[in-house]
């Protein structure tokens, strides 16, 4: 069985609707590269984009927003 990690946004990766501290940010890259890491929360695709640089949104392999 494949091991997915499915990460909420607000509160959990970032404060809520606030830019992802550039360090977690690194670490969270890195680990996307080498697992399959979905986004999951409860905003638009336009609030993720404002908090999540592109760079790991491509590293993700998917997400899920409302």
């Amino acid at each position: 069985m494949e091991k997915i990690y499915a990460f909420d946004l607000d509160g959990t990766l970032t404060a809520p609707r606030q830019p992802i501290d550039a360090h977690f940010n690194m670490m969270l890259v890195a680990f996307a590269k080498q697992n399959p890491v979905y986004l999951v929360t409860g905003s638009h695709r336009s609030k993720i984009e404002a908090q999540l640089p592109a760079e790991t949104i491509d590293a993700c392999a998917g997400m899920f927003a409302c």
